[in-house]
């Protein structure tokens, strides 16, 4: 979860013996501050466990031109690829939200992603909230999962503000085409972020093709 946010996906040739494995967490489920400047120079064992598999992947998949120079300009690997990622453009908005129960005639603002305080979804709801004021025929998808530590503080702006039929919450979507059909609905995707650390969105490099 969180791939399309996260640094790096990463293949390996080979398979490494369950004793070489680090012990520590490879992917931080709390989605901590990692980038990969700070995993490549990082003492921190978390890091390292990261890096371990850097160091052995025979190809690494980024978002961005940014992130391939870093890897490359370190030598870890073999390969480096940034997908095209892009939506179908056979995809119709009206069908969409047809097939997703969605409003014709609503705005509608779409987060994409893993719900965290990092992605600023409650200064995204807190905005919203005075759209919503001036203007009724608005709708917020929020088009992932929710971060435990998160689900209080957004569920509670969301139930005080009696946005239950203005703020939607899907949790993790599975199906790519589904995903697509949320971002063809939409009318502006919003992908804030901080602290930033350099790393790219894959939910809006779909988005914008």
């Amino acid at each position: 979860k969180g791939a399309a946010d996260g640094v790096a996906s990463l293949g390996a040739d080979k398979i490494v013996p369950k004793s070489e494995l680090p012990t520590d967490v490879v992917y931080d489920s709390n989605y901590k501050h990692i980038t990969i400047e700070n995993v490549l120079n990082s003492d921190d064992s978390e890091s390292k466990s990261i890096n371990f598999f850097i160091m052995n992947a025979t190809s690494v998949i980024v978002h961005s031109d940014y992130l391939r120079r870093i890897v490359l300009k370190q030598h870890l690997c073999k390969s480096i690829t940034i997908p095209h990622y892009s939506i179908d453009n056979k995809l119709d908005k009206c069908e969409c939200r047809n097939d997703l129960n969605l409003n014709q005639g609503d705005f509608i603002f779409l987060s994409t992603g893993f719900i965290h305080p990092n992605k600023r979804i409650d200064k995204i709801i807190r905005a919203f909230i005075k759209i919503n004021k001036e203007y009724d025929n608005t709708k917020l998808i929020l088009a992932g999962e929710c971060f435990d530590n998160y689900k209080k503080e957004i569920f509670d702006l969301i139930e005080q503000n009696n946005l239950k039929d203005k703020v939607i919450i899907t949790g993790f979507i599975k199906d790519i085409n589904t995903f697509d059909k949320y971002s063809k609905a939409s009318d502006v995707i919003l992908a804030l972020r901080h602290p930033y650390n350099g790393e790219s969105s894959g939910s809006i490099s779909r988005a914008l093709g």
